[in-house]
């Protein structure tokens, strides 16, 4: 593994949007512990860890501000990669570095979308090295967001549910895959639409043609949702206002699938955030836009519980 040092060189991130993810009880408790205990002007310089394995064939990077200390945590999915290409994740890096600057500890994990189950075999390891490793870098354990963009936020939201059960077995992990489960999720643009697209029939992928109805049900969003798991996570959901994503003549319905599953979230009284961004599929991965702004912006409100206060 690397070890680089970075230099936060950009204005603090102002709160683009107010999330209103500050909560109650035990997670309220969690996030303003972080706040409390760190005191650093932000944006924080950041040192960068490279190519630490979590499972035993795929690393990941890690992002973390380079004093303090009990930083929130993020878990950050990149969005599907049908090429599998094993520096996915680091197309990512400004992202990750943006949302370290910040006052987060940012774990970029290759993770393989279209692998076995949908990749969520590498979502549930990543997500538990994060928090087995997170006291190594200044991260507090106890305060886990998992998020990410397309795929990744269909990842991130499933497994904001079930982290503490995975709901396929897990094999290559390289610590327990079950950690308690997160305080929050940002996610941008996911396709929460998938497993009922793949009851169909409708996905050509091997990874969703060979899961058992029941296997499909574990990885089911709604299905937890209407089984109450984990009431306390705070949602953040981010789309954009045109977002049909997919293939020209193959538009996916993704800003619908974000108005569902905000529905059906504040139905089940879920502390739910929905923004809609002008334009179409998110892809931060593009550069420094209004789009990425706000994305990251979110991301950082999410982890921190609320907008992160500037000291000094």
């Amino acid at each position: 593994m690397r070890s680089l040092r970075m230099f936060g060189a950009g204005v603090a991130l102002l709160g683009l949007f107010a999330m209103g993810c500050g909560g109650s009880g035990d997670n309220a408790d969690s996030a303003s512990t972080s706040e409390s205990t760190t005191s650093v002007s932000l944006p924080v310089d950041v040192e960068v860890t490279e190519d630490v394995p979590y499972t035993s064939e795929k690393n990941l990077d890690v992002y973390a501000p380079a004093e303090g200390s009990d930083w929130p945590v993020v878990v950050y999915y990149h969005g599907g990669d049908p090429s599998n290409s094993p520096d996915r994740n680091k197309l990512n890096a400004p992202q990750a570095q943006a949302i370290a600057e910040q006052g987060v500890v940012v774990y970029l994990p290759h993770w393989t979308s279209n692998g076995p189950s949908g990749g969520s075999q590498d979502s549930v390891c990543a997500a538990a090295f994060a928090v087995d490793d997170a006291e190594n870098h200044g991260g507090d354990p106890e305060n886990l967001t998992l998020a990410g963009y397309s795929t990744g936020g269909f990842s991130a939201v499933i497994h904001g549910f079930v982290a503490d059960d995975p709901p396929l077995p897990v094999t290559d992990c390289l610590v327990d895959p079950k950690v308690d489960l997160p305080r929050a999720v940002a996610a941008g643009g996911g396709p929460y639409f998938v497993v009922d697209a793949a009851r169909q029939g409708l996905l050509p992928q091997p990874e969703w043609q060979g899961l058992t109805p029941a296997q499909l049900d574990a990885l089911d969003p709604y299905l937890a949702i209407e089984s109450g798991k984990n009431p306390e996570l705070q949602i953040v959901l981010v789309v954009g206002e045109e977002d049909e994503g997919g293939t020209p003549g193959r538009p996916l319905p993704i800003h619908q699938s974000n108005l569902d599953l905000d529905a059906a979230l504040q139905e089940a009284g879920y502390d739910v955030t929905l923004t809609e961004l002008p334009g179409g599929h998110l892809e931060p991965q593009n550069g420094e836009t209004e789009q990425f702004d706000a994305w990251i912006g979110a991301i950082v409100d999410a982890a921190h519980g609320e907008p992160p206060e500037t000291v000094g």
